[in-house]
Order: structure tokens, then sequence, then C-alpha cells
């Protein structure tokens, strides 16, 4: 019968608590050098992020370029904001060519200030520049930045070149490594912990947290990028939305031009047309909706209006309004406000008694053909130049030219008063 020799076991648990101390320090080696590297991929995400958020502002207020400094500098803040959540210690600020600061969030105190000799940090200290050097060489810049408090953070900035701004994005670096830190340290810890105690168990576990990790920054740089593409969608469409109305107001000053009124009412109607359309577009952007539109409100909101700038007064004249809940497209829409604002201009200039009550009735409904059917009517004497043997008004021009934008159909009706249905097609899908 042999015997375990004690010599033999003292090897062998030598060898056993060797190997089990490599692997520990194997695996603390492993899960440092990942905790590193993704510590590196985040702060990199992070100035990815800025650097984007700084180019869709500066995409987005190239388009607003006739307006006031004031009215960018907030249409800024606002698209800053909305882009991404935006932490408490993220701030924005724009500088003029001099280099002052013309808006800052975080420190509105120092607007005016000049940072032009602020220091951005290169990857070599020999590379380091100040912020007007930077923009002597028209390129835009993501990485660390200096700040005129000697703070060090993590900043983009890009040029706004209708106005010869620049704009940045910064957060304080301290902060960002605070929350990255943060963010790992308990998986760090677990991790460390897991090791020393089962070192398989360690390693799944370290694998899973960083494919998860990985996952995060994958969907993170993939709602960026769906938001950009977005935002292209809808400046797309702003300028689908600015040649469709240019081309309107050609159409209405080349009817005006051909009309037989005097030069200075020919101006006014003009004039009026122009501002009852900015009314429309007042009502588009109070629905927040570039595509659609509660068709019910945005017609009741109109009418108002519309009355209001014809300076009407209370009860001179009742509006009834009846008309079904339905979103329509703005394509629809829109040509629909533009009849809508002749028929009541017209009614309150030349079919009304101003020592009566006068009213205006506008209906919508859909036929059993999905065909949407504009019924408008007033108290007045009503109108028929087929009866009357007058020419077409410039008035009535325009809406039968809104009418066929539209492909529909009209149709005065001889009721008492004035009464004309508007038939068109809708979209299979409202």
């Amino acid at each position: 019968m042999c015997s375990w020799h004690p010599g033999r076991w003292n090897r062998t648990a030598a060898i056993a608590v060797l190997t089990g101390f490599v692997a520990i320090v194997l695996s603390l080696g492993i899960t440092i050098i990942s905790y590193n590297r993704s510590f590196r991929q985040t702060e990199r995400y992070y100035r990815t992020q800025y650097l984007q958020k700084a180019r869709m502002m500066a995409l987005h207020a190239s388009e607003f370029s006739t307006w006031d400094d004031q009215r960018l500098l907030a249409e800024l803040k606002r698209i800053w904001r909305s882009i991404s959540p935006v932490p408490e210690d993220e701030y924005l600020c724009v500088y003029d060519a001099s280099f002052k600061l013309i808006e800052h969030t975080a420190s509105p105190e120092t607007i005016g200030n000049y940072i032009g000799d602020n220091i951005v940090l290169g990857s070599d200290a020999a590379l380091s520049c100040t912020l007007s050097e930077l923009a002597e060489q028209g390129t835009e810049y993501v990485g660390e930045y200096i700040s005129s408090s000697r703070e060090k953070q993590i900043a983009a900035f890009t040029k706004l070149p209708e106005r010869n701004w620049g704009i940045g994005v910064h957060r304080s670096y301290r902060e960002v490594v605070r929350e990255v830190r943060t963010a790992y340290n308990p998986i760090l810890f677990a991790l460390l912990a897991i090791s020393v105690v089962l070192l398989p168990s360690s390693l799944l576990l370290l694998y899973g947290s960083f494919r998860r990790a990985e996952r995060s920054r994958e969907q993170a740089f993939t709602a960026t990028e769906k938001a950009l593409k977005e935002q292209e969608v809808l400046l797309k469409e702003l300028h689908h939305r600015v040649k469709n109305n240019l081309q309107i107001v050609s159409s209405m000053l080349s009817l005006t031009s051909r009309s037989r009124a005097s030069k200075r009412d020919m101006l006014e109607g003009a004039r009026g047309r122009i501002k009852n359309m900015a009314l429309i577009h007042d009502q588009l952007y109070r629905i927040d909706s570039i595509s659609k539109i509660p068709f019910a409100t945005y017609v009741e909101n109109l009418s108002r209006d519309i009355l209001s700038t014809l300076t009407v007064q209370p009860g001179q004249v009742r509006l009834v309004i009846r008309i079904e809940k339905l979103i329509l497209p703005v394509d629809t829409a829109i040509p629909c406000g533009l009849i809508i604002n002749e028929l009541i201009t017209n009614s309150v200039k030349y079919a009304f008694n101003r020592g009566l009550e006068n009213k205006i009735e506008i209906a919508f409904s859909v036929n059993d053909e999905n065909q949407g059917v504009l019924t408008y009517g007033d108290s007045g004497p009503g109108y028929d130049p087929e009866i009357t043997g007058q020419s077409p008004t410039l008035g009535l021009t325009l809406v039968k030219t809104f009418v066929e934008q539209i492909e529909g159909t009209l149709e005065i009706q001889r009721t008492g008063g004035f009464s004309m249905v508007i038939t068109f097609p809708l979209p299979l899908q409202l």
C-alpha cells in the first residue's frame, strides 16, 4: 500500500496556488485593460456626439440666415436641447468674428468676454494653439479645451459661415471622467471580486458586461445618426414648402397685375393676401407639424385670425364651423386655408351690412367616394357671374386656381346668400 509523499503534496499545492495566482493576476489584468479601453471609447463617444451636435446646429442655423441675432440664438439653444438629453454641466457657447461671447448657457455673465486666447489641446503639446489660431485654419475641432476659468473640458467647435460665428458644445472633463467612472466602477469591482472567487464566471461576466456596453454605444450612435437623418428630411421638407409658397406668391402677384384695379389697390390686395399666408403658416407652427394638420382646429383658429386682421368688431360676424375631426396633409390644407382666406375677405369687404349681424358658415365632411367636401356660405346678397354678367373677380380667380391645385371642382349654389361647394379627392389613408 503506497502512501502520499509530503514533498509531492507540497509541490502539488504550490503548483495549484501558483496556477490560481497566475490565473487571478491574468484575470485582473484583462479586467483592468478592458476597463481602460471602455473608458477611452466612451470618451471618444462624447467627443463625437458633441461634434455632431455642433454640426446639426450649424446646419439648421444656415436655413434661418434672415433671422435677427437674438431669434437665431434662441433657435440654436432650442436645437441644442432637443438633439439629445443635456447633462447639467454641458453648455453651449456662441462667439462672433472678434471671438467675443454672444451666448453662454452656463455663465451668462461672461457674455461679451474675449475667448480668442483660450487654449485648444492637440495630441502633442507642441500642436496646441489658441482658439483664434484654430479659427484661422478654418477647421472643425473636437478634443480638449482650456476655458477662461482654466478648467479642462471636452469640446467641439464648428463655424456658422453665414454669420461668421463659431459654435461650441462643452462639458467639464472632470465631470465626464466622474460619470464614466461612476458607470463602470461597480462593474469593475464586481468583476474583481468574482475573479478572485471564481475565474470562469468572472471572465463570462466581463465579456457579457462589455458586450452590453458595446451595444449601448452602438445604439447611441444609431440614435444620433437617425436624429441627423430626420433633421435632413425636415430641412428638405422645409425647402419644398418654401418653394411652393414662393410659387403661390408669384401666381397671386401675376393675377393681381392683370386686374383693372388701381396700383394702390393692387398692392394693398397683394399685401393682405401675403399677410394672410403668414397667418396660415403661423397656425401650422402652433400645431407643431410639418406634414399633417388637425383640420378642424386649423380652420377655426385661422378663420378667427383672418377676421381679426380685417378689423371685424366682436359680434359683427357670427362664425359657424362644422368640420369633422380629420387629419389632412399640409399640401391639401394650405390651399384650403388660402381659399377660406379669399372667401372670408370677400364676404367682409363686399357682402356684409355693417349695421346688421352677419353670418359665415364653414363646413367640411367626407362623402361616400372618399372626397372632401368644403362648403362656405355667408348671409350676404349672393354672387353668381352667370346671372349678373359680371366678370370673375381676382379673389374668385384665385379661389379657382387653388381648387385646381388640389384637383377639385367648384360649384356656386343659388340658395339665398352666397354659397360655394368645393369637392376634391382625399388620400386613401388619413
